[in-house]
């Protein structure tokens, strides 16, 4: 019943009497519910993070080995302390023993069969990952093979290197004399602390945006992109903050 009133066939000619901009929004809430509820998108979460969990190792290893052939994978344990940062004050304790482990990943001697298990998992996650956005915007097709290839290897070598410059470009700016010399008045040292909050977030968002333009084996419009990043980015956020109190109380946390 609903659906005929949103999406009235010609012959029928029963639409709501709503504004445009209401009626655009009623479809894609509803839309949003009939996915939710027919879909598998509960299915594709928990592939998601069943594989996350074993390729986190893998693919921070591909990310610091990148890093580390400009010279700046120093800069990599901060990076991943920030992203861990939901996990309350063992976040540092948790990169550390992540970093123990990435470090003894020595892609230089794994060998032929080593270095494809290691490509293989960090490739397998990012073709789950698609697989869920194709669910998510009907796509039946998938991308060939030596698509899947090439697109995969472009997002886990020049995302690490994209993302480190994004960040060392505003470490630069915030970090520059002349924004220090501002930052003195207190107006502007309120608008630099506001910065300095929002940008992790900002920074989430477009990856968010990035994969939901690039992974998804369809057409997607940069506008609908940019706003599921953000919406997704406000999602990280909020759940980060609902999640540090919950670790910091569990029993079995240590």
């Amino acid at each position: 019943f609903v659906a005929r009133r949103l999406w009235p066939s010609p012959e029928a000619g029963q639409s709501m009497s709503l504004p445009g901009w209401l009626l655009s929004f009623l479809r894609y809430v509803y839309a949003v519910a009939r996915d939710v509820a027919d879909g598998r998108l509960a299915l594709h979460a928990a592939s998601l993070v069943y594989t996350t969990i074993l390729s986190l190792v893998p693919l921070a290893a591909l990310g610091f080995s990148v890093l580390k052939g400009f010279g700046v994978h120093y800069r990599f344990e901060p990076m991943l302390e920030a992203l861990l940062a939901p996990l309350g004050k063992e976040a540092a304790e948790i990169s550390e023993r992540l970093m123990s482990f990435i470090e003894n990943v020595n892609v230089g001697v794994l060998g032929a069969v080593g270095l494809a298990l290691l490509f293989y998992t960090a490739i397998s996650t990012v073709q789950k990952a698609e697989d869920a956005f194709n669910e998510i915007w009907h796509v039946r097709e998938t991308r060939p093979l030596a698509r899947k290839f090439t697109d995969y290897l472009s997002v886990l070598l020049i995302g690490p290197v994209l993302m480190f410059s994004a960040v060392g470009l505003a470490g630069a700016v915030t970090a520059s004399e002349t924004v220090q010399q501002l930052g003195e008045y207190l107006p502007m040292a309120v608008l630099l602390e506001t910065v300095g909050r929002v940008l992790p977030v900002v920074l989430v968002a477009c990856t968010f945006a990035f994969l939901y333009k690039f992974l998804t084996y369809t057409r997607v419009n940069i506008k609908s992109a940019l706003v599921g990043g953000g919406v997704a980015g406000l999602i990280w956020l909020i759940a980060g903050w609902a999640f540090a109190p919950f670790v910091s109380g569990a029993n079995s946390y240590t």
